[in-house]
């Protein structure tokens, strides 16, 4: 008996983070095929109605469902970065990589980019590529997801700012 009981298949007991959820069942394939948490965040709301849509914030995106929609229009990534206003001019662009509707893309921010399918998911730029003084880092606003690099990582160590905690504000703050 005591063998049996030792080899029983136990779940570790993990205690949930406050603000955190589960992806909703709509969004899981979707969720991994962009990359899951190491990517886009923890989901920090359940899923919503928005409009017709199915809506759930991660940590640095808000992913949405279309039911309506064929193909792979049902899901996408709304438009955080237009709707917090994050667009300037382009001005002039300087620098060797990808331009896109006016803007370099920072090169290192390109193979993450294309793997999101490229305006598909990252949708277009906003900015072009900045240094952000304060957290030492290169950042590129685009305008379903925003990239950073910081500069005391390896290089081509880029992640996604947290657009969605910034835009879900007040209704996610635990």
């Amino acid at each position: 008996a005591l063998v049996l009981i030792g080899c029983t298949p136990t779940r570790p007991q993990t205690t949930p983070q406050p603000g955190v959820f589960e992806v909703d069942p709509v969004f899981r394939e979707f969720y991994r095929m962009l990359g899951g948490e190491p990517l886009l965040g923890p989901a920090i709301t359940r899923a919503f109605r928005f409009e017709a849509n199915i809506c759930q914030y991660t940590q640095n995106a808000l992913m949405c469902f279309n039911p309506y929609a064929e193909g792979h229009k049902r899901f996408y990534l709304f438009p955080l970065g237009q709707v917090l206003n994050l667009r300037e001019d382009p001005g002039l662009v300087s620098g060797e990589g990808p331009i896109v509707n006016g803007y370099l893309i920072y090169e290192e921010f390109v193979p993450l980019y294309d793997r999101l399918g490229g305006a598909l998911y990252a949708g277009h730029p906003l900015t072009q590529p900045r240094y952000n003084a304060t957290h030492n880092r290169i950042e590129q606003y685009f305008e379903n997801v925003g990239f950073y690099r910081n500069l005391d990582e390896p290089p081509g160590s880029v992640h996604l700012l947290a657009y969605g905690v910034f835009a879900c504000d007040a209704y996610c703050r635990y």
